[in-house]
């Protein structure tokens, strides 16, 4: 293994004198929309990979803005159901765009918007349904990325003997993607990782690699036929009751983006290893407004399998307890946890479309070669128990003049309701307000949803949800929502009914191609136990406050100069924390010569974890880097690019944080012993 890091550290460092290609970033709307998506989500279940990948077939592939349809526009998560419908709206009636600068006057898209639309799309045609699929399969283009990680200071779980919670591979994290794709239309790729800690070519990797996915994906190929996905994919139900893979549909800045939509079928292109579906799945087109989609999937996922003996037989029962989504397999703890799942999923959706009219009914089978069986604790009374589970649901939405109707109603069947419905208003040119109300019934069930909720679990929950949107003039913004909900029923770690709130404010400038900064606050309060060391842990009420302050300046054509401040508070009885941080960020890109870079020295200061403070990181190419910062320290970062020749790119990242109130780094198996860490990172991309 040594050897091997040492020929892809010399590969790199060969390629990096010769190498890319002018590629463009992720647009700064989507950044923004990301960082505050993992602001208030739980990290462990966004699934950044999916996001990056449906950025990066519109990034590096743009779309025709006469041909694109609303659930394409929709993957791209920065446009609200108004906006959209505005676009389609405008095209019926005044005919193909002639230049993107047009899509400054279609109504509902503020400049803003319409330079990101811009950047990412053209008025050229795609193609149409009589290019042979044998010649989407060889003139497309093709792309392969490696990638290699390494944290350079040794983490506890490489030290002492063959225990059960030592990692039992090297440090070095890889990465292999190839992708092929022609207009967006035909793409098909695999996906190879093995993560730090994990073994490669030997023990319980022996074929190299520990996660292997595989797709292939075809679209709008026919009249009839809309989509097919072969390998691994994923499925798009509704709102999320049962299942979506859309990210920009809940609490941001972008207060009014609160429906979710898209296409049914994706294929997966992420290295999360435990959130695709492997199998088949098809949309065809009944008739004009008919459209129907089936799918099946046999996939073995991690989890922890319980034995349980029982007194009636010789036969020993098998549970298990939790999913293990984390991917990793790096110790003999991890592998007992490998694919003892036997996942079976099957279903489909029925979609009926008019003008300004939608309905869907969808069904989603669900079962398991063993039975879940979540911890003997009161505040799990009401979860899902049981190795099958079935879900139906109908959604809709519906258009009424500047008025958007949605929503989606579900049932576990057997157990409980989901419900969730909505209205989007444009008041005005320049004005939007968003209406949720959701009621998610203690006892309803599902796998893997992805609702509009304070909570990651669509249960237990009841809230009302207003956003306002409000363009004051070509310069002044302001956006503001206010989310009020209640859990009526226990929680982990809250051992008593509760309710919360949560406010933003966000007040933007801009001056065109030159400067933009904004002014965010944000409010939020809800309940939770308190350790006081006691039997009873009493539940009382904590809040966090932020207050941001934001400024992007362009020094010149090459220059991008940002700069924010941040304050924190967390305040729950008995102990406060509260802390700040202040970065620069440096960005060059010049446009005729081989060298650009972007570099961050940052300072932060916070009593601990509860008062952390997150801040988008700019990485290697389409790769997302939200860190939490917190404690007190410095840290800085240095992207580099080179590029040379046509068709490749190279980069590297060197990445370190200091603390000066730590004796050590992380936590568990990936402590470090001191108080810094180091990180390097470097890729190659071959087009060809």
């Amino acid at each position: 293994m040594k050897k091997l890091s040492i020929h892809i550290l010399s590969t790199i460092a060969f390629f990096f004198s010769f190498s890319s290609v002018i590629a463009q970033d992720i647009p700064i709307e989507i950044r923004a929309q990301l960082e505050a998506f993992v602001e208030n989500a739980e990290l462990e279940n966004l699934d950044l990979d999916q996001i990056i990948d449906v950025i990066t077939t519109y990034v590096e592939r743009p779309f025709d803005i006469n041909k694109i349809s609303d659930e394409d526009l929709f993957e791209l998560g920065v446009l609200s159901s108004l906006q959209v419908q505005s676009i389609i709206d405008y095209r019926e009636f005044y005919g193909p765009l002639l230049a993107e600068e047009e899509i400054q006057v279609i109504p509902n898209i503020d400049i803003e918007t319409a330079n990101l639309l811009a950047t990412l799309s053209n008025v050229k045609g795609e193609g149409s349904f009589n290019v042979p699929l044998h010649k989407m399969a060889y003139q497309g283009k093709n792309e392969l990325y490696t990638k290699w990680v390494r944290v350079l200071e040794p983490a506890v779980g490489y030290d002492g003997d063959e225990t059960k919670t030592r990692f039992l591979g090297d440090p070095n994290k890889l990465t292999l993607r190839y992708k092929y794709s022609y207009d967006n239309r035909l793409r098909y790729g695999v996906i190879m990782e093995k993560d730090q800690g994990e073994e490669f070519f030997k023990g319980s990797n022996p074929q190299g690699f520990d996660y292997t996915s595989a797709f292939v994906y075809l679209k709008d190929y026919k009249p009839w036929l809309k989509d097919i996905a072969i390998g691994d994919y994923t499925i798009s139900m509704g709102q999320g009751l049962i299942s979506h893979n859309d990210f920009a549909s809940g609490k941001s800045s972008w207060v009014t983006n609160i429906k979710k939509g898209g296409r049914v079928i994706r294929p997966y292109g992420s290295v999360n290893e435990n959130l695709f579906n492997r199998g088949a799945a098809l949309t065809i087109k009944a008739t004009k407004n008919l459209e129907i989609t089936g799918f099946g999937s046999f996939a073995k996922k991690d989890g922890s399998i319980l034995a349980i003996d029982t007194t009636t037989s010789d036969l020993v029962d098998l549970s298990f307890s939790s999913f293990f989504n984390s991917g990793y397999h790096r110790t003999v703890l991890d592998l007992q946890k490998e694919g003892t799942l036997e996942e079976l999923k099957y279903g489909g959706v029925a979609k009926f479309k008019t003008k300004h009219l939608k309905l869907g009914l969808n069904y989603q089978h669900q079962s398991y070669n063993s039975a879940f069986t979540p911890a003997d604790q009161l505040y799990n009374a009401y979860r899902f128990r049981g190795s099958a589970l079935n879900n139906v649901s109908f959604d809709y939405s519906y258009k009424l003049k500047n008025f958007f109707f949605f929503g989606e109603s579900a049932h576990s069947l057997g157990s409980g309701f989901a419900n969730v419905h909505g209205v989007l208003m444009g008041l005005d040119r320049k004005t939007s307000l968003a209406v949720l109300y959701r009621k998610y019934d203690v006892n309803y069930h599902a796998i893997n949803p992805n609702a509009f909720a304070e909570q990651t679990s669509i249960s237990n929950e009841e809230g009302l949800y207003i956003g306002l949107d409000l363009k004051l003039n070509n310069h002044w913004r302001f956006r503001t929502y206010a989310d009020l909900w209640k859990h009526p029923w226990l929680k982990f770690k809250t051992d008593a009914p509760t309710t919360g709130k949560e406010y933003l404010l966000r007040l933007d400038y801009r001056i065109k191609r030159k400067l933009s900064a904004y002014t965010l606050y944000f409010h939020e309060r809800k309940f939770d136990n308190v350790n006081l060391g006691e039997t009873i842990n009493p539940v009382t009420s904590q809040t966090r406050r932020k207050l941001r302050f934001h400024i992007n300046y362009n020094l010149s054509k090459a220059i991008l100069l940002r700069s924010r401040f941040e304050l924190a508070w967390f305040d729950q009885f008995p102990e406060n924390s509260n802390g700040y941080l202040a970065f620069q960020d440096i960005l060059y890109k010049p446009v005729d010569f081989p060298i650009e870079f972007s570099t961050r020295f940052a300072i932060f200061n916070t009593d601990g974890y509860n008062s952390r403070i997150y801040a988008y990181e700019n990485d290697l190419l389409y790769e997302f880097y939200i860190p939490a910062y917190y404690y007190k320290g410095s840290r800085y970062y240095i992207n580099l690019r080179y590029r040379g020749f046509r068709n490749i790119l190279a980069e590297f990242r060197y990445g370190y944080v200091y603390f000066i109130n730590r004796d050590s780094v992380g936590s568990g198996l990936n402590e470090i012993d001191g108080n810094h860490k180091t990180e390097l990172k470097a890729q190659l991309k071959f087009k060809f």
